[in-house]
């Protein structure tokens, strides 16, 4: 098979054309997703677009970091003597 002989300039110029279309696409896609956004927010909904995606991924990851991090626990259950807890009990239970 015989390759045809391609000119640097007709090369470069299709070179142009193929960046050209692949910038046209992606200015497409971020339209779409943009109007997409849009009537999501329109319907009472968040928007949904990669972008948006990622930075609440981002601040899930952040916020299960802090949660993992700090203990919400009481640290002080246990401090209190099992035989003062059962006379309160045993006080609360008593008809008055």
């Amino acid at each position: 098979m015989k390759w045809p002989l391609v000119t640097r300039a007709r090369y470069e110029l299709l070179e142009r054309e193929f960046d050209r279309l692949l910038q046209e696409r992606n200015q497409a896609y971020e339209a779409r997703d943009r109007a997409l956004d849009q009537l999501i927010n329109r319907v009472g909904f968040e928007p949904v677009s990669p972008v948006v995606r990622a930075e609440t991924k981002e601040r899930e990851t952040e916020i299960e970091k802090y949660l993992a991090a700090e203990q919400f626990e009481d640290v002080g259950s246990g401090m209190i003597d099992e035989s003062v807890l059962q006379l309160a009990r045993d006080l609360g239970s008593q008809p008055s």
